[in-house]
C-alpha cells in the first residue's frame, strides 16, 4: 500500500474519531469524554492544515474549520472548570469556602457545557464528512515527496520557535508558549511516523510526549490560580485578609515548587529537540 493511499485512509480513520467523539459528548458529561472530544480535534485539524499547505487552491478556512474551532474553544472551558474542581481538594480550604468555591466552578461550568451542546449542534457533521473527501481527492494529486517535505518544514518551523525561547529560568507566559509548540511538534510528528516509521523518533516523541503532560498538569494549577483570584475578586467578603494571605501563601508555595521542576526540565529541551528533526538535507519538491 503506498504512501498516499495510506495517509487517505489516516485521514478517513481520524475523521471517523472525532465524529464519533463530537457524538459521544452529546452524551457523555464526563472528564474524560470532553478530553478525547479535544484530542481529536487536534488530531484532525493538524492533518486539516497539512493539506491546506500542500493545496491552497481549496481555499481559506471555511465554516467547517471554524466550527471545529469554536467546538475545541468551548471543550477547553468545559475541561478547565472540571480539573479546577479536581485541583481545590488538595488545597485545605476552609469548608466553607471549599463548598462555595466549588459551586462557583459547577456553576460556570454548567454554563459552559451550555454553550458546548450549542457549538456541537451548530457543527454540520454531514459538511465535515464532506471536507475530508475534498481532502482526500486534493490528497490523490500530492506526491508523498512533497507531502514528507512539508511536514519537515512544519516540524522544524514548531521546533525553531520552541529553541528561540529563552528555556533557561522561562517565565510562565514563555513556558506555556513551549508548551503550545510542543503539542503542535507531537502531533506533527505522529503523521510523519505514520508515512514513515522511525523507531529512534519514536523513543525521542515519547519523551516530547512525558514533558508536555508535565506542562500540562502545571499549567492546570496556573489557571487554577487565575479562577480562585476571580472569585475573590468577585466575592471580597468571603475571606478575612489574614485567610486571603494564608490561602495565597499555599498556593504560591506548591506553584513555586511546580515551576521550578518544569523549568528544570525545559532548559534540558536544546539538547534532545533537534532528534524531532532528525533529516539532515533539504527534500526538493
Amino acid at each position: 500500500m503506498d504512501k498516499q493511499t495510506t495517509f487517505e485512509m489516516f485521514i478517513r480513520q481520524r475523521t471517523k474519531s472525532l465524529t464519533d467523539r463530537l457524538d459521544a459528548a452529546t452524551h457523555d458529561k464526563s472528564d474524560e469524554a470532553i478530553r478525547r472530544l479535544r484530542v481529536g480535534i487536534k488530531r484532525w485539524r493538524t492533518l486539516y492544515r497539512l493539506v491546506m499547505k500542500l493545496r491552497p487552491p481549496l481555499g481559506k478556512p471555511g465554516k467547517v474549520e471554524r466550527g471545529v474551532k469554536r467546538v475545541f474553544k468551548r471543550a477547553g472551558t468545559v475541561r478547565t472548570n472540571q480539573l479546577n474542581r479536581q485541583l481545590i481538594a488538595p488545597l485545605r480550604l476552609p469548608a466553607n469556602l471549599e463548598k462555595d468555591v466549588d459551586r462557583y466552578f459547577k456553576k460556570r461550568g454548567k454554563k459552559d457545557r451550555k454553550r458546548l451542546q450549542k457549538a456541537v449542534k451548530t457543527l454540520n457533521i454531514n459538511r465535515l464528512t464532506k471536507e475530508t473527501r475534498l481532502i482526500g481527492h486534493a490528497e490523490a494529486v500530492i506526491s508523498p515527496l512533497r507531502m514528507t517535505h512539508q511536514l519537515s518544514r512544519l516540524m522544524e518551523h514548531e521546533a525553531e520557535a520552541i529553541s528561540e525561547l529563552p528555556l533557561t529560568d522561562a517565565s510562565t507566559e514563555q513556558l506555556h508558549t513551549v508548551r503550545k509548540h510542543l503539542k503542535a511538534l507531537i502531533e506533527l510528528g505522529e503523521v510523519t511516523l505514520m508515512l514513515t516509521p522511525d523507531k529512534s523518533m519514536t523513543r525521542v516523541m515519547q519523551r516530547a510526549k512525558t514533558l508536555q503532560r508535565r506542562l500540562r498538569n502545571w499549567h492546570d494549577q496556573i489557571v487554577l490560580i487565575d479562577r480562585i483570584n476571580d472569585y475573590v475578586a468577585r466575592h471580597p467578603a468571603v475571606l478575612t485578609p489574614a485567610k486571603t494571605r494564608a490561602l495565597y501563601k499555599r498556593l504560591d508555595t506548591r506553584t513555586q515548587r511546580q515551576t521550578t521542576r518544569i523549568r528544570h526540565e525545559v532548559a534540558k529541551l536544546s539538547q534532545w529537540l533537534p532528534l524531532l528533526t532528525p533529516w539532515q538535507t533539504v527534500l526538493s519538491v
